[in-house]
């Protein structure tokens, strides 16, 4: 089996120009993978930065179809304040597409710790699940299971996706951030529960749009959040403030991490820097010997920050190894790769610093 890996880093530039940026978010940088074999689930740049689009309006107040929203809820619709930065789409073309289950197509992740990964597939089982987000908690005893897995037509709302499964993106986004359904831990429909936010009202959950007169079902008079993020109503429009004030009491734990996630935005530029702290590592690299035969060093003139990485890849473009660099000396192992041209790439917390090629003869 093989596995080809492709890489599009984006620029500060689409930040700036794209987003409105709150000074008081929360920035968390984005890698989306791409799982496909050349078919339609190659989902387009387009696609993906469209998905984010809408990711970021939901949770930052900015959807215009919060005027659809209830007037027993409008003063609830809260601006949650965390941004969604894309730093990098990783296109692989692997048959894990196809995968039986989403753990499976989770593969090249980034360290968890400082990326939310997005895996976006073909195909899962069971059939009809759109997409799957592990809890915090259950992250934080399986840290390769952290991310989004989702299919690719319930990505956006442009290419092979809708505008009817462009918010599936958003609820898993509230999984990943510690939100329960408002119904609880059961199916939806079956028995009514509760979420843990006080401003969610007890539901039974919802597959389907109600109307308001129908929609009381489990405390009289009390309408229920249908139109909540975090339902499978399709007439999803709102996140409630309680839930806001858990997921931002989840990026400020320590519980798989999420503390260690964001960063704060740049505000004397208005903008970020790929999301990422914006410090760039001074530093010259010399790798030698070149040509080698069993393995090379890498060396660096002063000590590497945290999140750099050496890149190599092969004629082809596919990359063949991965390392991060901790130290002002780093060897680099030749194993199984035959000979010929490679291409290296240094880069420090995706802003790329050097480039070159090494042979190996």
């Amino acid at each position: 089996m093989k596995t080809f890996f492709t890489r599009s880093f984006l620029l500060t530039a689409f930040f700036c120009s794209s987003y409105f940026i709150n000074a008081q978010s929360y920035i968390i940088p984005v890698v989306v993978h791409v799982l496909h074999q050349g078919g339609p689930e190659n989902i387009s740049d387009a696609q993906i930065l469209d998905a984010m689009r809408i990711l970021n309006k939901d949770f930052n107040k900015q959807n215009a179809d919060t005027s659809q929203v209830i007037p027993s809820f409008q003063n609830l619709i809260a601006n949650v304040g965390i941004e969604f930065h894309l730093v990098c789409i990783d296109r692989i073309f692997t048959p894990l597409t196809n995968s039986t289950d989403f753990d499976s197509a989770r593969i090249n992740q980034w360290n968890p710790a400082r990326y939310l990964n997005i895996w976006s597939v073909k195909s899962s089982q069971p059939p009809g699940e759109a997409a799957t987000s592990i809890s915090p908690a259950t992250a934080d005893s399986f840290p390769a299971k952290d991310g989004i897995g989702i299919l690719h037509n319930y990505f956006g709302s442009i290419g092979t996706s809708s505008p009817a499964n462009s918010r599936a993106l958003t609820h898993y986004a509230g999984h990943y951030l510690n939100l329960k359904h408002p119904w609880g831990g059961t199916d939806p429909g079956i028995a009514c529960g509760d979420d843990d936010v006080n401003d969610t009202p007890v539901t039974r959950g919802w597959t389907a749009c109600p109307s308001p007169a129908n929609a009381d079902v489990c405390s009289p008079l009390i309408i229920e959040n249908y139109q909540n993020f975090m339902e499978y109503s399709y007439c999803s429009h709102m996140f409630t403030v309680g839930q806001k004030d858990r997921m931002i009491a989840c990026l400020n734990s320590s519980v798989a991490q999420r503390n260690s996630l964001w960063v704060a935005p740049d505000t004397t530029s208005g903008c970020v820097i790929s999301g990422i702290n914006t410090t760039v590592l001074n530093t010259s690299i010399s790798i030698f010997p070149n040509p080698c035969t069993t393995a090379f060093t890498i060396q660096l003139t002063t000590t590497p920050v945290a999140e750099t990485y050496f890149q190599l890849y092969d004629a082809l473009g596919r990359q063949v190894k991965r390392e991060e660099i901790n130290s002002t000396t780093t060897t680099i192992h030749r194993n199984s790769l035959p000979s010929g041209i490679y291409f290296w790439q240094l880069s420090e917390r995706n802003k790329i610093l050097e480039r070159g090629k090494v042979v190996m003869e």
